[in-house]
């Protein structure tokens, strides 16, 4: 099977005692390296963002309004360039976060998988299921994304706005007010969505430990209906409000880019801008809201897998409280001097 990184780099330090209190320390521990490396491909990426606004605006302005063909031929050429250029890094990149949380993930399974004493202690195996297979899914492939997202669209976000500002500074801030609510109303609704996921991560554990029982004989039927019921309406109730949070933030999205041609086009009927410049402006800010949706739904990610990652540590060093938290670590890491 074809794989730009067919092996999971060999440095990724894992604890063998106990694990770092803060989900961002522990992705600089599991990454090392590759998070500076793929960070310098996202600023790459967002530099390779903007090119083509400018690019298109002088298209407009400079090769179409002046009727110069040779220059409409260089322009369009160095256009297809940094779309040809941008997509590779995109491939690249993709490739890269996904190698690093496969790696982690890797990792954080030989870290937490149990041996079989865990069968015996008063967490019963059902946690463990669910511990070893999406939680630690969920949060160890925000380790290979969660930097370089980060810094891929707070990179783009920035390099719009600095070039917007520079181009039609009263444009820029005109759109920019409708941006606002924004910072305001998703944390709120986001603090809610994180108690739905701290429950819900209870609930499916339930649910995993009473498979287990319903295995060894014991059915228990009516908890089994408690939990399942639990889970619908802990789901029922977090999809409807994150949905909730999407169409408002999507309105708001909306309203940023119908001020530039309003705004905008009252400006170029006064003369005081070009209709190449509007074109420019957007296109910039589609390219704009893309990175800040992301950035909203970032924050989002982020804080469910702080929570998940507080999950998994309580679990296992409850474990090892009990006394069956896996001996040594990853063998592989063993010996390298990272601090427990």
């Amino acid at each position: 099977m074809y794989n730009l990184f067919p092996k999971p780099f060999a440095d990724s330090p894992l604890p063998r005692k106990s694990w770092p209190d803060r989900l961002p320390l522990f992705m600089v521990l599991a990454g090392k390296r590759h998070q500076i490396m793929i960070g310098l491909i996202a600023l790459a990426i967002a530099a390779l963002t903007v090119a083509p606004i400018e690019l298109q605006r002088n298209i407009i302005n400079e090769a179409i309004e002046g009727q110069d063909f040779d220059l409409l031929l260089w322009l369009a050429g160095l256009y297809l360039a940094a779309i040809i250029a941008l997509q590779v890094s995109k491939y690249v990149f993709g490739n890269y976060q996904n190698w690093i949380s496969q790696t982690t993930v890797l990792r954080m399974r030989k870290r937490l998988f149990p041996n079989c004493k865990d069968h015996d202690n008063e967490d019963g195996s059902g946690n463990a299921v669910a511990v070893l297979g999406s939680e630690a899914d969920y949060v160890g492939e925000f380790v290979g994304t969660g930097f370089s997202d980060l810094v891929a669209d707070g990179a783009k976000l920035l390099f719009a706005i600095g070039y917007m500002l520079i181009v039609e500074p009263l444009v820029t801030l005109v759109a920019l007010a409708f941006f606002i609510p924004q910072i305001i109303l998703v944390p709120l609704i986001q603090k809610r969505l994180n108690h739905y996921m701290r429950q819900r991560t209870d609930y499916v554990r339930d649910l995993s430990d009473d498979v287990s029982s319903a295995q060894e004989g014991d059915c228990g039927e009516d908890e089994k209906k408690r939990v399942l019921g639990d889970i619908f309406d802990n789901r029922a109730s977090s999809t409807s409000l994150k949905y909730l949070m999407k169409a408002l933030v999507n309105i708001i999205n909306s309203l940023a880019p119908l001020s530039v041609l309003v705004f905008g086009g009252y400006m170029v009927i006064q003369g005081e801008t070009t209709i190449g410049t509007i074109v420019a402006f957007t296109g910039g800010f589609e390219r704009m809201s893309g990175p800040l949706r992301a950035l909203v739904d970032y924050y989002r990610v982020a804080s469910l897998r702080a929570e998940q990652y507080g999950k998994i540590v309580s679990w296992d060093t409850k474990r090892g409280e009990n006394g069956s938290a896996g001996e040594g670590g990853d063998e592989e890491t063993a010996g390298s001097g990272v601090p427990a």
